[in-house]
């Protein structure tokens, strides 16, 4: 099963969402990033809003820089919580990734974090995507 994921992030964290959306692909499943996914001339707003009401997964990046980041950053974890309204209590749909230690901001507090540092995160990461999917489906 393929699952469309869409990664929030600060933009001096690029390279660890550049290697998770690679990850993720090779993995089968259907990363979103603005850098990557956004063509020229394409008006962004519009694009990221699109992505994230096609998103199954919302995967936010955590670290002390995006955690203190105002602007855009904070308005797709606003507007990812508006799109998580359309889910059922119990599905899974935040994916808050620590890759660096830092207080998770207020809209994901309530969301266990995945800890980049855990040396199983990529099965772990995996596991949650499946168990989504299987919950959006009926199957879990």
């Amino acid at each position: 099963m393929s699952a469309r994921i869409f990664i929030n992030y600060a933009r001096e964290d690029a390279p660890h969402a550049d290697s998770i959306y690679d990850f993720l692909k090779i993995h089968a499943h259907e990363p979103w990033m603005d850098r990557r996914d956004i063509l020229p001339g394409e008006e962004f707003e519009y694009a990221i809003a699109a992505a994230l009401k096609e998103s199954d997964f919302f995967l936010s990046i955590l670290s002390p820089r995006s955690v203190s980041k105002r602007g855009y950053l904070r308005k797709e974890m606003k507007l990812a919580a508006e799109a998580a309204l359309r889910l059922l209590p119990g599905d899974l749909y935040f994916l808050p990734l620590v890759v660096e230690e830092c207080e998770g901001p207020p809209e994901l507090a309530r969301f266990q974090r995945l800890e980049l540092s855990d040396p199983q995160w990529t099965d772990r990461l995996l596991a949650a995507i499946d168990r989504g999917l299987k919950l959006r489906q009926g199957e879990a």
